[in-house]
């Protein structure tokens, strides 16, 4: 705890995996939107924000980008993940939820970050071809993630609320965000980094 006439040490924070994050990155730098900031509405003097995100990453190809971790030394990492492994045939939800669990723990203990925020996976419009049952897949992910992640003290599962199943939400190719869809999964990205810096 720190007093209230002792400085409040800057909060690093990092949005980190899959195209969406790469999006979302290419958005708050290029909305006109006044509702939109790079930095999430935050004092740079007190959280910092910033973005990695690779199109395709799965739970295992994330690892490889683990490096950005010791330049950046977040405090709390908003993992978006897990929507690309269950394109693959074949594909248990359940395992994909439990290397998430794994993933989050690798941060906390490998890479001293303090809080992993992990994402609710959304539906798609466009369904993959050889995975027809996608979103039946994804609910089961999330109902085993959130099962999961209930109750740590180290990382949560985070829903976002009025997204995940609005068809509105989605792009034309019926897999990533429409402009609406990226605003509104900033404003819950945003909330999320609000309850988690309160907690620290």
């Amino acid at each position: 705890m720190h007093s209230r006439s002792e400085p409040q040490p800057k909060i690093r924070a990092l949005i980190l995996g899959h195209s969406f994050v790469k999006r979302l990155d290419r958005y708050v730098h290029t909305s006109p939107c006044s509702k939109v900031d790079s930095n999430f509405g935050f004092s740079r003097d007190t959280m910092e924000i910033s973005y990695h995100g690779v199109g395709g990453r799965t739970v295992d190809s994330l690892y490889r980008d683990l490096n950005v971790l010791l330049r950046i030394r977040p405090h709390i990492v908003a993992l978006e993940i897990g929507s690309n492994d269950l394109c693959a045939p074949g594909t248990r939800p359940e395992s994909v939820a439990s290397k998430i669990e794994d993933f989050a723990s690798h941060l906390v203990k490998q890479y001293g970050v303090i809080y992993v925020v992990v994402g609710q996976m959304l539906f798609r419009d466009k369904l993959p071809p050889q995975v027809p049952d996608y979103n039946s897949k994804v609910n089961v992910a999330n109902r085993v993630l959130k099962a999961l992640l209930g109750g740590a003290t180290s990382w949560c599962y985070w829903t976002h609320r009025k997204l995940w199943r609005s068809r509105v939400s989605l792009y034309c190719d019926g897999v990533h965000l429409s402009q609406f869809g990226l605003f509104k999964y900033y404003m819950s990205l945003r909330m999320a980094l609000v309850h988690v810096a309160k907690q620290l």
